[in-house]
This record gives structure tokens, C-alpha cells and sequence, in this order.
């Protein structure tokens, strides 16, 4: 199963780059246990990492980004 995670990545981290590294930390830790149960994550966070697009998050654009990714 395909498993789309969604989790703070910025929130309450006021930007502060140590803050959103342990929560994509934490959500990797997640999506980790999810894959060894059989199943596929994916963080949305990834996509747009990967892309290079960290002001897609800041602007707006992230969920239809995400909801490109899945079509």
C-alpha cells in the first residue's frame, strides 16, 4: 500500500533549521516502521526537497505539488 505522511515539517520551528531537520527526522523514523511493515511512504516533504522547491512549502504551492505527485 502506498502510504502518503503528512507531519509538522515547520511548524513551531519559527525556521529554525535544527527544529525542521528532527521533524523530518521523526517523520523519516515513521515512514521507516511503515516500510518494514510491507508498505510504501512517501513523504511529501521528500518531493519537494528533492526538487530543490523549499519555497514551494513557504509559498504555497506544496499540496498541489503533492497532489500532482500521486495522479
Amino acid at each position: 500500500m502506498l502510504i502518503l505522511m503528512a507531519g509538522p515539517y515547520r511548524s513551531g520551528t519559527n525556521d529554525a533549521a535544527d527544529l525542521i531537520a528532527q521533524n523530518m527526522h521523526d517523520m523519516e523514523e515513521a515512514a521507516l516502521a511503515i516500510y518494514r511493515k510491507g508498505h510504501t511512504p512517501i513523504c511529501g516533504e521528500w518531493t519537494v526537497r528533492r526538487s530543490g522547491c523549499v519555497t514551494a512549502i513557504k509559498n504555497g504551492r506544496f499540496n498541489p505539488t503533492r497532489r500532482r505527485y500521486l495522479q
